[in-house]
């Protein structure tokens, strides 16, 4: 598998440009790598690599951006320095295995947001030599994403992580139990469903956390 050379194929993102990318349903924080980035570096010579780099954002709503961190005189952290594909594979590459794909692999829990909608990609070449003139995305895929059907009411701050069922215990605002219903978003997210405005208290692997779910929007206690 060699990356792609055709300029109709990736997207040149130019000196100092960016592109952002939707995913729908948006990509979730799951176990080990969420997303992989693939740019059309290739090896020569004599296992060098020519990479172009990218530094990486993610975002749920396309405002609010949390960046991967990275290094900008090594280059680690950013997208563009791996090859796509894998030397020595034979028959079809599953695009959504780190270790057949190839690319530039991350992980949500690095930037500490359960899912994003949003991944911003920005040409990094500047840190790179004269001959590095811009980045050429080839393409990126999720693999790790929400269930979508329970993702629309669910504000950001109401979504943990556990890798059991989390236990939800709720009041209304005078005080009384009510029911709540514990909905699972991927492999290892959590939301729940009140009947109205309540004092949640969910328990986690992670540890306990308390909210507060009003009808006009959901404010986060602690």
């Amino acid at each position: 598998m060699t990356p792609c050379a055709d300029p109709c194929q990736v997207v040149s993102l130019g000196k100092g440009g960016f592109i952002t990318l939707e995913f729908e349903p948006p990509i979730a924080d799951g176990v080990g790598v969420d997303f992989i980035v693939f740019e059309n570096a290739f090896r020569y010579g004599s296992g060098q690599v020519f990479d172009e780099w990218m530094i990486v954002s993610a975002s749920q709503d396309g405002v609010s951006w949390q960046t991967f961190p990275y290094d900008s005189v090594s280059g680690v952290g950013l997208a563009g320095r791996s090859p796509t594909g894998c030397e020595g594979c034979s028959g079809p590459i599953d695009w959504q295995d780190p270790s057949q794909a190839g690319g530039d692999a991350f992980d949500l829990a690095v930037v500490g947001i359960p899912w994003a909608k949003y991944i911003r990609l920005t040409d990094a070449t500047h840190w790179q030599s004269p001959n590095r003139l811009s980045a050429d995305l080839d393409g990126a895929v999720a693999v790790h994403q929400l269930d979508l059907v329970n993702l629309p009411s669910v504000h950001p701050d109401l979504v943990f992580k556990s890798q059991e069922l989390p236990i939800v215990i709720a009041w209304s605002l005078s005080g009384q139990r009510v029911e709540a219903e514990v909905i699972r978003l991927g492999s290892n997210l959590w939301t729940f469903r009140t009947p109205g405005p309540a004092i949640v208290q969910v328990w986690t692997d992670a540890g306990v956390y308390v909210r507060k779910v009003s009808s006009a929007r959901d404010d986060s206690l602690r």
